[in-house]
């Protein structure tokens, strides 16, 4: 019997191999984001009325980030708990990107709860969408095998 310690938890899967993706996920989907912001913002910028279309143009960004960031952890490991890890990371990153902005937005104090916890639930959608391919499951625990009916 092997009494050696496996760096791995009890679902099968060692911190690296959750950390990582979710890492590479946030990643992408923040660089994803900055492109969009460039070209989301050249749209915006060449209607008449751009002051009203900028807090649409941001929660659209925010939301295809958001989505992109559970969706290539999740679907990069084929497990969930790297897409819930990137969800909170990603709601860290706002929340700490508020800060520094003195949380002076467009959208007030209340709602702008709400957002960050849309983009939450929105990676964990992400998550649990790339998560469902190709038998993935939570956090790569083993499979429960089927009971035959006799």
């Amino acid at each position: 019997m092997n009494t050696a310690k496996s760096n791995r938890n009890e679902d099968g899967m060692s911190p690296a191999e959750v950390i990582i993706p979710a890492a590479v996920g946030v990643g992408i989907a923040a660089a994803v984001a900055a492109a969009l912001i460039f070209i989301v913002g050249a749209i915006v910028y060449s209607t008449s009325d751009p002051n009203k279309l900028v807090t649409p143009a941001a929660l659209f960004i925010l939301a295809a980030a958001s989505f992109l960031a559970g969706f290539i952890s999740s679907k990069k490991s084929r497990a969930f708990l790297p897409g819930l890890i990137a969800g909170t990371a990603l709601m860290l990153l706002i929340f700490a990107a508020s800060l520094i902005s003195g949380g002076h937005g467009t959208i007030p104090a209340p709602y702008s709860y709400l957002v960050r916890l849309g983009a939450f639930l929105l990676s964990l959608l992400g998550a649990f969408l790339a998560s469902r391919g190709g038998g993935a499951r939570f956090a790569s625990s083993p499979k429960v095998p089927k009971i035959k009916k006799r």
